[in-house]
């Protein structure tokens, strides 16, 4: 399970060779359901890891306005 599931989303890492996984994401509302499955595994070590930074995702798109005086 991911660190950063709630109750109406969950994310699921699978072995499915030596060093490949896949990742797959499930969600609710109250109307929709969603499956999102990897479909190439990754070669990872699963004694290592890295973090991967998305910089719109720490810093959003921001539009700056002045005013006029």
């Amino acid at each position: 399970m991911g660190n950063g599931d709630t109750d109406l989303r969950m994310t699921v890492t699978c072995k499915v060779g030596e060093d490949e996984y896949k990742k797959h994401y499930l969600g609710l509302s109250d109307n929709v359901s969603f499956f999102a499955e990897q479909l190439e595994p990754n070669k990872e070590d699963p004694f290592h890891y890295k973090i991967l930074f998305r910089p719109e995702a720490i810093i959003p798109d921001i539009d700056l306005q002045t005013s006029k005086k």
